[in-house]
């Protein structure tokens, strides 16, 4: 399923990356300093470009990379260096660059090829009007919004649903029941099956940390935490939703993009992504 066309204009693309950009910063402001230093978090502003860093998760490029390289001024060779600085002084090896479809200069992808970066799994920007058509939420499911005393709870749907397990807990506790972050746990009975975020900035709602355990998938709770998550952001007044997916590959499907283009979500723009060296 490469769906590459869309039918957002140039500056409607470049806003979508300024509220991700916005929603990154945010979060990583709700995490204590200390937390910080211990996971290697930084947001980092070079070459007109954020730097998103987590370096405790080294191999995790979607938690170390770039946004909006590009999109304010033409990328030098220059800037390319001191990414790679910037980089290398945070003690990881590597980052992975996003390149928007607007980013300048045209041969910035020549350029970083030249200096060793490999392909990898390009990232889809979805999005969705908010008024579009509404989707119902499938019966048999209760989807509540959350606050802190939830955190538990969300924690241990959130890592059975990715099987992930570490240090993820100061990437949630400074959101749950924190503006403009909304939190929602799925439940069928009494119990908790799914998870999810949203963050609304102004016109947009960004949605992400959706995970469902893995026994009750396939039975609606995505579409559930999606379809809750668009009324959601209906109310609070957002005319726009995004989200990122790893791009669904006829030999590496991604059901996360068949859930959000069922539920009404195009392709907003394509980024091709680069694992540049730093080392």
């Amino acid at each position: 399923m490469v769906t590459s066309k869309t039918t957002y204009p140039p500056q409607l693309q470049i806003a979508f990356e300024n509220a991700e950009t916005q929603m990154v910063r945010d979060l990583f402001s709700s995490i204590s300093e200390r937390e910080r230093d211990l996971l290697g978090m930084a947001t980092l502003d070079v070459a007109g470009a954020t730097l998103q860093l987590i370096t405790h998760f080294p191999t995790l490029t979607w938690f170390n990379r770039t946004l909006g390289l590009g999109l304010s001024r033409p990328v030098t060779d220059d800037d390319l260096s001191d990414i790679q600085a910037a980089v290398r002084r945070s003690g990881a090896s590597q980052i992975m660059v996003s390149l928007h479809p607007q980013a300048q200069p045209a041969d910035l992808e020549a350029r970083l090829l030249r200096l060793g970066a490999l392909p990898t799994r390009a990232l889809m920007q979805l999005g969705r009007d908010v008024a579009s058509s509404p989707i119902p939420i499938p019966a048999g499911i209760e989807v509540r919004e959350v606050g802190l005393d939830a955190l538990d709870t969300f924690m241990e749907v959130f890592e059975r649903g990715y099987g992930l397990s570490g240090d993820w807990r100061p990437m949630f506790q400074g959101i749950l029941g924190r503006l403009p972050w909304h939190s929602y746990l799925a439940f069928q009975g009494d119990e908790a099956v799914g998870c999810a975020s949203l963050a609304v900035f102004g016109d947009f709602g960004w949605l992400g940390n959706a995970a469902v355990v893995p026994q009750h998938r396939r039975q609606g709770v995505q579409a559930a935490l999606i379809a809750r998550r668009i009324q959601d952001s209906a109310r609070l007044g957002a005319k726009y939703l995004l989200t990122q997916v790893a791009e669904d590959l006829p030999e590496s499907p991604n059901p996360s993009e068949h859930n959000m283009r069922r539920a009404g979500f195009v392709t907003a723009y394509r980024r091709p992504n680069y694992l540049l060296p730093c080392d």
